[in-house]
């Protein structure tokens, strides 16, 4: 249906109007070397841990990503764009917290046509719907995941129907209807409403999942800037079951920043994140029981991010991430070059560290693993054994045309 109302308004508008065009994008390669994982890892059952299902196996130390996103524009007129963006991806390797099975693929990864008429903004097609002030997660909207390594990742596109109108100068109000590529059958509709008082921002958001089982939840976002002070945020959502059948699960993630006049180009950041849908503990199948998973397997987390930028050419960022509950953590630390205008270079890497064999970023082998009820004893040379990996090192190049 979306691409039906895609070529519809798009020939109405292109009869009418003027076409420009625009092409853009980036060329990205990326190396990873890992480290602090054994190789005997391999040797689990699989009804335990089926590494090839989760595109990622041990005795692997070495893999690298080449990555093209070109981004082509039609302006029809004033009142119409059309823009797609492919994805071509070839992974020799890959090592996130969020994993589908190895494969090279050409996507698409946007598709939108986006109409403006009066007050009205209209937005067909693959889209990204996410909003918030958060660093890592966005809990009141759809697209709310980043790897913490990379806060500038790419989010997932939905197929979605958007509609955005200003009730007053100060004010929108967006309706949405949206879907998952891989769960068609499982719409999201969400209503938005965002406001403007002096220098505080606020939103209510709305959301119902048609999943099994149906969920609501309800969002409310705060930002305010203290006059020659640091920015305060506080984002929070709370998700409830139609049929009644369990507790609300809350999310809450709160934190400031601040950039520095003193120390120019230094910026800080921290919050606190309350992860509801997480667990605290037992986190073994949740890290590698396959599939796709959420970037937080925890409750409870503070982060801190520091950047440094010298000036045109060169940035530092030094990023920790922390669950309180275990604790456990990691560090990653950055350095980005910019030798031109449209090349980036990002040499970087990241160290994990926790207090036991159960934490979540030093989770270990146990002495036995449950399977439908059982409790099944794993081999004497396997106990122990990290399940996380103890660190990697990167490079980043990424060529903007």
């Amino acid at each position: 249906m979306t691409h039906v109302l895609l070529s519809l308004v798009s020939a109405t508008v292109l009869a009418q109007e003027g076409v420009t065009g625009e092409v853009s994008g980036y060329l990205e390669h990326r190396s990873t070397l890992v480290f602090g994982l054994s190789a005997d890892l391999t040797t689990l059952p699989l009804t335990v841990v089926d590494f090839t299902a989760i595109g990622f196996n041990p005795e692997d130390v070495y893999g690298m990503t080449n990555h093209v996103r070109p981004t082509a524009k039609l302006h029809f007129g004033e009142r119409a764009t059309l823009s797609l963006t492919a994805d071509a991806h070839t992974y020799h390797y890959f090592n996130e917290r969020r994993q589908d099975a190895l494969e090279d693929f050409v996507s698409v990864e946007r598709l939108t046509l986006f109409v403006t008429a009066d007050a009205l903004d209209l937005t067909l097609g693959k889209q990204v719907l996410n909003w918030g002030h958060g660093l890592l997660l966005n809990p009141t909207a759809p697209n709310n995941e980043r790897p913490p390594q990379d806060l500038r990742a790419e989010l997932e596109g939905l197929w979605a129907v958007k509609l955005l109108f200003p009730p007053t100068d100060s004010q929108n109000v967006t309706l949405a209807v949206a879907v998952h590529e891989d769960t068609p059958d499982d719409p999201i509709a969400v209503g938005r409403w965002d406001a403007n008082f002096g220098t505080v921002s606020t939103a209510a958001t709305v959301t119902w999942r048609d999943e099994d089982p149906e969920r609501l939840a309800f969002g409310l976002e705060v930002k305010g800037d203290i006059e020659d002070g640091p920015s305060l945020w506080a984002e929070t959502s709370t998700s409830v079951r139609l049929d009644e059948g369990e507790a609300p699960v809350f999310e809450v993630e709160a934190g400031l920043d601040y950039s520095f006049d003193v120390l120019n180009g230094l910026y800080l950041a921290a919050e606190g994140i309350w992860h509801g849908s997480g667990t605290d503990g037992g986190y073994l199948q949740s890290a590698v029981g396959g599939g796709r998973r959420s970037t937080l397997l925890g409750q409870i987390y503070a982060l801190l991010l520091v950047r440094q930028t010298f000036d045109a050419y060169w940035e530092a960022q030094l990023l920790s991430l922390v669950n309180a509950g275990d604790p456990s953590g990691t560090v990653s630390a950055q350095v980005t070059w910019l030798p031109i205008g449209s090349l980036e270079l990002t040499l970087g890497g990241n160290l994990s560290w926790g207090a036991d064999d159960d934490s979540e970023y030093s989770l270990a082998v146990p002495e036995a693993i449950a399977l439908g009820g059982n409790l099944i004893p794993t081999p004497d040379t396997l106990r122990g054994l990290r399940l996380v990996p103890k660190g990697s090192v990167y490079l980043w190049a990424r060529y903007y045309f």
